[in-house]
Parts: C-alpha cells; structure tokens; sequence
C-alpha cells in the first residue's frame, strides 16, 4: 500500500487576479530517482493527450495526499459563474447551448467549438487566462507546501509551461485515447473523436517536451507506482 502523506487537498472557489509566478526554467530530467531540489513549493503541471488518462493519474496523486487543483473544474465553474464568459458564449455559440437549467451543456458547445476552429481558438481566449489566475492563485496558497499539482489538458498549447517547476506528461496510444473518448461519450462517431484528437498538439511533441513522462499504456497498478515513485522522490528531496 502506498504511503499517504500529510498534505490534504484544497479547493479554490473564488476569483483573485494575480501576476505571474516566477518559477525555474529549462530543467529536463531523465530519471524518476534524480529529481532536482527546489526552495519552496515545486510547483508541477501535469498534462497529456486528450482522455490520455489525467484524472486517473491525479487521482494517484491525491490518494498520496498531495493538493491538486483541475484545470477542467476551473472551467465548469467559469461556465456556471463568470457573466463575461457566460455572455460571450450565448452571443458566439447561441442560447441552444445553455441547458434549461441554466448550465451550460458542454457536450452541444464542445460539438460546435470542434466544428469551427476560429471558434474554438475564440472560445479558449475568453477561458485561459481566467484559467492561469485560479492557477496562480493556487500555487500561492500552498506556498508552504513541498509540492504541488495543476492538472492542465491544454498547457503546452496554451503556452503556459512558464508557469511550472515541472511538466508530467502522460502517456498513452491513440488507440487507447480514441476508445475512451469514445466510451466517455457514446453519442460521438469516430470521425468525431479523431478531430478531438487532432484538435490538440501531437502526444509526442508533448512528450518531447516533458521534464517526466508518466506511461499510462499498460496496468493501472504501473500507473500508479510511476506517481507514487516521482511523488516520494521529490518531497523525499525537500524535505531532506
């Protein structure tokens, strides 16, 4: 059984605008067990190919006790609270995508934003930088922590490696993201769930660029111990 450690969770839920967080730049590393030590909170992107696994892999990540923070959550609470946000997708996308209930049905806006790319880029200008700020926000609140973890899907094509000690990249085959787009959502086609795919940068420009890659291809128990391993070895190395 892996080791819990002491640091719990947290959830933001409010807006506060803050400026960049400067972090180090430029550090690759080739082997879990020759981490680098960092004053202060390492502060960790995690990302991969669309349903390449992150909510499995943060989930690992939780259950050793460390604070994360989903970049997916940020977006359903924008969609479901920020008036700006919520006014430019009506006057983009049209009121069909807003459920009776006053949510936003992000099946019908994904389906659309997919269709048209101008819209999609549009769509991810109005969402990033809102994005960024609860990320900041985040990293500052647990700034007397050894580590930290922001789950972001789209960080390397929205440029926000700058942001991050550390990217983690996961890995997995295409075929393997397309079947559980594909299980995820059964009212796609095929040809759907490849435009997702192709929406996003290659998996293996990512993976070029990750300071870690996690291989989420095989066993979950193999997904598992590759986190358990980079988490010990890291807090292993600040707190040392």
């Amino acid at each position: 059984m892996s080791k819990k450690y002491k640091y719990e969770r947290i959830v933001l839920v409010e807006f506060v605008v803050i400026g960049d967080v400067t972090s180090v730049q430029g550090i690759h590393h080739s082997a879990l067990d020759t981490p680098v030590r960092f004053l202060g909170c390492q502060k960790i992107g995690l990302t991969g190919g669309i349903a390449s696994g992150k909510s499995t892999v943060g989930k690992a990540i939780e259950a050793l006790g460390i604070k994360t923070i989903d970049a997916d959550v940020i977006v359903d609470d924008l969609y479901a609270h920020d008036t700006e946000l919520r006014q430019n997708v009506q006057s983009t996308f049209g009121q069909d995508v807003f459920l009776p209930s006053g949510s936003v049905d992000k099946k019908k806006l994904g389906a659309l934003a997919f269709a048209d790319r101008s819209k999609l880029k549009l769509l991810e200008t109005w969402i990033h930088p809102k994005v960024r700020q609860r990320i900041n926000q985040f990293f500052q609140a647990c700034a007397a922590d050894p580590l930290a973890v922001a789950q972001v899907p789209l960080l390397f094509e929205s440029k926000l490696e700058g942001m991050f000690d550390e990217v983690w990249v996961i890995k997995a085959t295409r075929d393997q993201q397309k079947q559980r787009l594909l299980k995820r959502d059964p009212h796609l086609t095929e040809t759907q769930a490849d435009a997702r795919i192709d929406s996003q940068m290659p998996l293996a420009e990512k993976l070029a660029k990750a300071s870690q890659v996690i291989d989420n291809t095989g066993l979950p128990a193999t997904t598992t111990a590759q986190v358990d391993s980079l988490i010990k070895a890291r807090i292993g190395l600040n707190q040392g």
